[in-house]
């Protein structure tokens, strides 16, 4: 009995841990901004998208920016990145789901017409719970940020307070955190289960 409940409570773990977080990568490759580009639509990925609040945050298609700039070189997988439109100020993405939180592991991001500064903070509950160093980004080479950040519903990134100081970003990583009493009640189901089954065979 001690090795069954024993095993039971390792699958439920295991479980419970697949359900609190669920690993995803936005590419954006999904939308389509034609020869132009197009603003990301509220909602996509889970999120809300903006700079400073207002100004949209934009996707593009590689096949049609300037080739010597940033814009090509911080497309790090298929076609489409996004880009802070007009640069100045912060970008804000939103968490949607009031029931959950997200987990930000990281991005690439580059730089689009000069070498800047840019740096995040991560929010929950209207409190900041975390805020990055500086990483610097150019134009010729991708950065991988990583920061493995847990349980936020907002990410800002800041950028240089200059409008041509645009950044691209792309494989944004990013886990949902699924509202903890539902992990709290897969555990008390299963344990009320054994509980039973101890009795049955008592």
């Amino acid at each position: 009995m001690i090795k069954i409940i024993s095993r039971t409570l390792s699958t439920v773990a295991a479980v419970a841990c697949i359900a609190s977080a669920q690993a995803g990568v936005i590419t954006f490759d999904d939308l389509d901004p034609g020869t132009s580009e197009t603003a990301l639509p509220q909602g996509y990925g889970g999120f809300s998208w903006s700079r400073n609040g207002s100004a949209p945050i934009v996707a593009y298609s590689r096949e049609y920016v300037e080739t010597n700039s940033g814009y090509t070189t911080g497309v790090t997988s298929g076609s489409n990145a996004i880009f802070n439109a007009y640069g100045a100020g912060p970008a804000i993405f939103d968490w949607l789901n009031q029931d959950s939180t997200f987990d930000f592991i990281g991005a690439n991001f580059t730089s689009a017409w000069n070498d800047q500064d840019i740096m995040f903070a991560g929010w929950r509950d209207n409190q900041q719970v975390y805020l990055s160093d500086r990483f610097n980004i150019g134009t010729d080479v991708p950065l991988s940020v990583r920061l493995d950040w847990h349980n936020i519903d907002r990410l800002v990134i800041y950028s240089e307070n200059q409008s041509e100081y645009q950044w691209v970003m792309d494989d944004f990583n990013y886990n949902v955190r699924v509202p903890e009493p539902a992990t709290a009640l897969l555990f008390g189901v299963t344990l009320l289960g054994m509980s039973q089954l101890r009795r049955k065979n008592s």
